[in-house]
């Protein structure tokens, strides 16, 4: 009775925390009868409906009390024989384990509840197609969907119009498309439109058949997909809000992302101002933000960029559009040569970011881009608001070694490396010694994961570091350097900086090409330079005649004796 009082309570109230008071009393005091049963007569034929009663009690109490309550339900089915009961308790402990996330045990019992209580008294289909939906959603869970499949098979056919089923052929559906296998999740989406022509789900898995598109990257059937749907329920008043703005933004998002223009931006801001509180409108306002930063129009995208929907509040931050909006408006703000406006936008990002604030949710890789585009603001602002080159560029590397010491093993980590080798190759006109941090910071991006083009150029500037370095000493001195310096050039030229199954860079073969030449002909080394402007002729069309032209007079220089 008590527990019976418990879940009226439950089902008849509320939030009113005198009354969830009421129901927790009642639920101990009802715990306390089953325990007394259990412990004083535990022979007694009601030892089993006491476990049931028990986990009852646990279940009913809070969703930490889950793992009590699995332990007594399965004292239940142990204790009471094939009845009613039983099946209750057996479903109740899969139901237990599917909370636990034990879904092969969870599976196991359910199927059991499903195919062994046919028949037994006091039981209706209702139990069995409870327990065959569980199925589904367990088997969506492990990934196993050929299993949720055969669940679902056999549910239609204890409910073949029933709303587990429709439930469970929409999440199968759905599952399939996100599985990839989009052709069998529109099979099953076209069953579903025929068997339940009235089913309140149907708008419902008529958008879930759009978005099957979506993923096999059909844009213009998903568009189109989109477009009709909204036509057909964009005017009814009854859906959900959520799945008409889920539409409009789904059309909008895949319309900007094959067509960005004016038709694009229509229905980005058409979706922002019916939806402004929906979960998508951030996303839809960076989108607008973005289009006009791909426009060149960088003063209205850096305001849109922070548009209040795009504010750092806890929605926008949780949904990591915020931190990627503050790049962006920075990104803006370099672009209109506002460099200190773009330091407030990286500095936001940096001061939220992992080394200021505990579990923050700006990822790793965002507040090293942030340090990243702040270096770069100090190399940028050359000749304007800060004169001094010492002062500009120290901050510089001071902003790229955050990166390089704080995350090592971010992507962004050679990349800033080659920007603190080229921060002291700036400052070498100042100080040479800074040659020697240049070249060190060169040699860590080519030793590094960079892809090769990166590693490319730091190479080719490290060789160009070397020759500046060979240049200061005495020339009886400076022949090994420069040897060091070509040998650079020529691995790039040569694709031997490759690894495999890369690709040489063409941009970076060509300047290692030219300098290599360049160098050759410096260390009198004819026949070198000859060769490296003969393999330069079809690489580089438009120098063709220069390259003609040194090919011949160094050949002349040959001839005549003057080169060696």
């Amino acid at each position: 009775m008590r527990l019976r009082q418990a879940q009226n309570l439950q089902a008849s109230s509320a939030t009113n925390a005198e009354i969830a008071t009421v129901r927790l009393t009642l639920l101990q005091q009802a715990r306390s009868d089953f325990d007394r049963v259990l412990t004083n007569w535990p022979q007694s034929a009601l030892v089993g409906r006491a476990h049931l009663g028990r986990g009852w009690t646990f279940w009913e109490e809070a969703t930490n009390s889950v793992g009590s309550a699995l332990p007594a339900f399965a004292a239940a089915v142990a204790a009471l024989p094939r009845s009613a009961d039983q099946a209750v308790a057996r479903f109740k402990l899969a139901d237990s384990q599917f909370l636990v996330r034990e879904f092969p045990a969870a599976v196991s019992n359910y199927w059991m509840v499903a195919t062994n209580y046919v028949g037994v008294p006091g039981l209706t289909n209702s139990l069995f197609s409870q327990a065959l939906y569980q199925v589904v959603r367990a088997g969506i869970e492990t990934g196993d969907l050929e299993g949720a499949s055969n669940a679902l098979n056999r549910l239609a056919t204890t409910e073949s119009q029933g709303p587990l089923t429709e439930r469970a052929s929409l999440l199968l559906g759905q599952a399939l498309t996100r599985r990839g296998n989009a052709e069998a999740a529109r099979a099953l989406f076209a069953d579903f439109g025929a068997r339940f022509t009235n089913s309140i789900l149907l708008p419902e898995v008529r958008l879930a058949a759009a978005q099957t598109y979506e993923r096999e990257q059909d844009w213009p059937r998903a568009i189109q997909s989109y477009s009709n749907w909204l036509a057909q329920y964009g005017p009814v008043t009854n859906l959900p809000p959520d799945l008409v703005a889920r539409a409009r933004f789904e059309l909008a998002r895949l319309t900007f992302r094959t067509a960005p223009g004016t038709n694009a931006l229509t229905l980005l801001t058409d979706f922002v101002a019916r939806h402004p509180t929906s979960p998508d409108a951030p996303l839809a306002k960076y989108l607008m933000a973005e289009q006009a930063y791909n426009e060149g129009d960088y003063a209205r995208a850096e305001l849109l960029f922070q548009d209040r929907l795009l504010s750092p509040n806890a929605a926008a931050l949780s949904s990591g559009v915020a931190f990627h909006a503050r790049l962006m408006a920075g990104r803006a703000a370099i672009a209109l040569r506002s460099f200190r406006s773009a330091r407030e936008h990286f500095d936001w990002v940096i001061t939220n970011g992992p080394l200021s604030v505990a579990n923050s949710p700006i990822p790793t890789n965002v507040a090293a881009e942030a340090y990243l585009l702040r270096g770069d603001t100090f190399i940028l602002e050359d000749g304007e608001a800060r004169t001094n080159t010492l002062e500009r560029f120290g901050e510089a590397i001071v902003a790229f070694s955050k990166i390089t010491e704080q995350f090592p093993n971010s992507d962004l980590a050679p990349a800033a490396w080659g920007r603190i080798g080229d921060c002291h190759f700036t400052l070498a006109a100042q100080d040479p010694k800074r040659f020697d941090r240049a070249a060190e910071a060169f040699r860590k991006v080519i030793e590094s994961n960079a892809g090769v083009a990166l590693r490319s150029q730091a190479e080719v500037k490290l060789a160009t570091t070397l020759e500046k370095q060979a240049a200061l000493k005495p020339p009886a001195e400076q022949a090994a350097q420069l040897d060091q310096a070509l040998g650079h050039y020529l691995r790039v030229l040569y694709g031997q900086n490759l690894r495999p199954g890369e690709l040489a860079d063409p941009h970076w073969v060509k300047r290692a090409g030219l300098a290599a030449a360049e160098l050759a002909e410096a260390l009198k080394r004819v026949d070198t330079a000859i060769g490296l402007y003969q393999r330069l002729l079809t690489e580089l069309p438009a120098l063709r005649p220069r390259m003609e032209r040194r090919i011949a007079e160094l050949e002349k220089a040959r001839t005549s004796g003057a080169g060696s």
